[in-house]
């Protein structure tokens, strides 16, 4: 096998993507295969809102439409 690790991409319904990678991340210690599947990512875009006349710092998950 390749010492070069892959990527891979797990559609996730919407709403629900931290608890998927919560999962993941079990599975992947319980199975012990951390050593193959060292991070498990969700991007996320980061904006500052205001409210009130303060900047409150939010992050909403990044998506990129397929269709």
């Amino acid at each position: 096998m390749s010492d070069q690790l892959k990527w891979y991409v797990v559609r996730a319904v919407s709403g629900k993507e931290k608890k998927v990678k919560q999962y993941l991340e079990a599975e992947i210690n319980r199975l012990g295969i951390a050593h193959l599947l060292p991070q498990v990512l969700i991007p996320m875009e980061k904006y500052l809102q205001m409210k009130d006349g303060k900047k409150l710092p939010k992050s909403v998950i990044f998506t990129l439409d397929m269709y």
